[in-house]
């Protein structure tokens, strides 16, 4: 068919296995100075393999970053190699748009909802974009159906949702984001995770404690997980267990609390490195209070790796009373 030509553009050919380097000396260059400057992730567009997510991987570590990597799903090597793209990444994104072209278009629902569930088991976060709230960009409100497909992703069991050109180019972009605010928070709040989770790959101490976390959310009538992390690790795996409360996540520093703003439920917050565990659970009941407001009588979990101060594997859960 016809079509047009424009600078910038990429070009699809569906079903043809392009004999290109998948990082250029300029993507080389772009990756190092990315992480260079503290990148915390880097998205790579049309991920084939897992050799792909490696070698960028190498860039980051060579110029002394630590960025998260998302791969970017929108080709058909991406689909048929995806169990070792998402066990090499970080985290996955569902880029509808190209992947669109690249695949009959009426498999696309079903590979949102397979890709979502297989990062949910490898405990890895997933993030579905593309034409989300499109009708927005030229109008305030947008259609039912867009509605309907923010609302599936949700559903789903994605850990976030993506607007781009929505917020770019488009000429409502302020509302764009709060009406997908608005479309999640609703749907988020008529979900029972509890019945959804799945305990595939529960292996050792942190998982077991992530696990028991969860079922003390939902027998005991917490209102409120806090975690201590170091690395982000124990607020993350909790996070993949979906539970029916808010997970605060206590990071030393910015940088580790930007590594998990982007799992499901997780709100990080920077407190100091706490010397023992009586301090640790008192300021988690001074932070229960002043920015939930959780009232006295209220059950909070804590949870972490001990000692503290230092990367631990998860091993350490109280149930506390504020």
């Amino acid at each position: 068919g016809d079509g047009k030509i424009q600078n910038n553009k990429t070009i699809n050919v569906p079903g043809v296995d392009l004999k290109l380097d998948f990082i250029s000396e300029a993507h080389k260059n772009d990756i190092a100075f990315a992480a260079r400057n503290a990148c915390d992730y880097l998205a790579l567009s049309f991920v084939n393999n897992r050799f792909d997510v490696i070698a960028a991987r190498k860039i980051i570590k060579e110029a002394g970053g630590d960025a998260r990597i998302i791969s970017k799903i929108e080709s058909r090597m991406g689909i048929e190699n995806i169990d070792e793209i998402i066990k090499a990444s970080d985290g996955i994104m569902v880029a509808r748009g190209d992947l669109g072209v690249e695949v009959p278009m009426e498999k696309l629902p079903m590979l949102q909802k397979s890709i979502i569930r297989k990062c949910r088991e490898k405990g890895k976060f997933a993030i579905v974009a593309t034409e989300m709230l499109a009708s927005m960009y030229e109008n305030p409100r947008p259609s039912r159906a867009e509605v309907s497909d923010v609302a599936n992703a949700v559903l789903d069991g994605t850990d976030c949702v993506m607007l781009s050109g929505e917020t770019t180019i488009g000429k409502y972009p302020v509302q764009s984001v709060e009406i997908m605010s608005k479309v999640c928070k609703y749907v988020e709040s008529t979900i029972d995770y509890t019945k959804h989770v799945s305990y595939k790959g529960i292996i050792g101490v942190s998982d077991t404690i992530a696990k028991l976390v969860v079922d003390a959310v939902e027998y005991s009538d917490i209102k409120l997980i806090v975690t201590t992390t170091m690395t982000g690790f124990t607020a993350r795996k909790i996070s993949n267990l979906r539970p029916n409360a808010i997970i605060l996540a206590c990071c030393p520093s910015s940088h580790i609390a930007e590594k998990v703003v982007l799992n499901f439920g997780v709100k990080p917050i920077i407190t100091d490195i706490y010397e023992d565990t009586d301090e640790m659970i008192e300021s988690a009941r001074e932070i229960a209070k002043s920015e939930f407001n959780l009232d006295d009588g209220d059950l909070i979990v804590v949870t972490g790796g001990f000692p503290l101060g230092k990367a631990r594997r998860t091993n350490y859960l109280r149930i506390v009373e504020i």
